[in-house]
């Protein structure tokens, strides 16, 4: 017998760990929350939930020198990710911004329009920190009994939040964050590319 499996209209998303995120962490922290004492509007202003304080459109880090070894790395990883799809085209970073999640803060469904790849990286969080989530929103479609949901299986996948993780994904690729249940503060950077 000849078997062949083909995975198509795969939902693909890449994930990375910068080995020396600890080294920039404190720093970056104190870095958004002194952005965000100083007064520096909230972005945002279309989400659902209001209540997570981010800088979309107010404050770009792509700009801010002192998170170049964060951005650097995620550049780094868009290209490696482009070329594992065999993608072609130059890529452009057209911006990155922070959110600073509090007790209870989610933020629902979304995607990005506008932008081709997308990428959330994990700046700041103590373990059980809200997770990410992703769907295609056909779990309502066929019901099938699962014995261990696997990438190729679920509609729903869940990655843990860890403080130095990277995932880079097409943007019209939906995804979450669940409520935050601790009391210390998950900080995450976003972040948008275009491909030319």
């Amino acid at each position: 017998m000849q078997k062949k499996i083909n995975r198509l209209f795969p939902k693909v998303v890449g994930v990375y760990v910068f080995d020396n995120h600890k080294k920039y962490e404190e720093q970056l922290v104190s870095k958004c929350d002194s952005i965000k004492e100083k007064g520096t509007g909230v972005g945002g202003q279309n989400w659902i939930s209001q209540s997570v304080y981010n800088t979309e459109n107010t404050y770009d880090v792509n700009k801010d020198e002192d998170f170049d070894p964060i951005t650097d790395f995620i550049r780094a990883c868009a290209v490696d990710y482009c070329k594992e799809l065999n993608y072609s085209g130059t890529l452009n970073h057209t911006n990155t911004f922070f959110n600073i999640y509090n007790k209870y803060d989610y933020q629902d469904w979304h995607d990005h329009p506008g932008t081709h790849l997308s990428g959330v990286y994990c700046l700041s969080g103590e373990k059980g920190s809200a997770d990410i989530h992703f769907t295609d929103f056909n779990f309502d479609k066929i019901r099938l009994n699962i014995k261990e949901y696997n990438t190729d299986n679920s509609s729903i996948w869940r990655e843990e939040f860890v403080p130095g993780k990277f995932l880079i994904f097409r943007s019209d690729l939906h995804h979450c964050v669940n409520r935050h249940e601790l009391d210390s503060k998950r900080y995450s950077l976003a972040t948008n590319f275009l491909i030319k």
